[in-house]
């Protein structure tokens, strides 16, 4: 139900239910937390979704790839970077869905010199980049207005690593 909600866009019903469910001690679950944390995303509100971070950590849904991401994605969304790169940290360091996650957030706050880095990383840790990454590093590079940039990493899309530009990307790139 809180799922629901949420993709129908009612973020402030969905925390309601949320929090009647918590504080009737149901079942909540990995799932619940990274919906939850979108709403909070949603609706900018960092104050709860710095206490439903406090309830992940506590329950031990931290070590969940899309719980940290979600986190990761909620302090972005919510205009706490330094908040989002502490929980970055922390979390795994194989997951494509932090890296991304990451990403996104800094190319969506125009820290282009941040996602590059951030992507350079990703292969020290063994990462291969998928077509989530490479949206990231190409708004930063839109973002920047870094053309001769934003060519380089299209092409290393498909040459590199053997991913097809979308229309999306492709979109952007124009």
């Amino acid at each position: 139900m809180i799922t629901t909600f949420v993709h129908a866009g009612y973020y402030t019903d969905a925390l309601a239910l949320y929090q009647t469910t918590w504080s009737s001690y149901s079942k909540v679950d990995s799932r619940t937390f990274s919906i939850i944390l979108k709403a909070c995303s949603a609706i900018t509100d960092i104050q709860l979704g710095r206490a439903v971070h406090s309830l992940v950590l506590k329950t031990g849904f931290d070590q969940d790839s899309f719980v940290e991401s979600s986190v990761i994605d909620t302090y972005c969304k919510c205009g706490s970077i330094g908040q989002a790169e502490k929980a970055f940290r922390s979390s795994s360091m194989n997951s494509l869905a932090a890296w991304n996650a990451m990403m996104m957030g800094y190319a969506h706050h125009g820290c282009y010199q941040e996602v590059f880095d951030l992507f350079d990383k990703m292969s020290q840790f063994g990462i291969e980049p998928d077509e989530i990454t490479y949206l990231g590093v190409l708004i930063s590079c839109c973002h920047g207005g870094l053309v001769k940039e934003a060519r380089h990493y299209l092409d290393s899309m498909f040459e590199l690593h053997g991913i097809n530009p979308t229309l999306r990307t492709l979109c952007l790139h124009d």
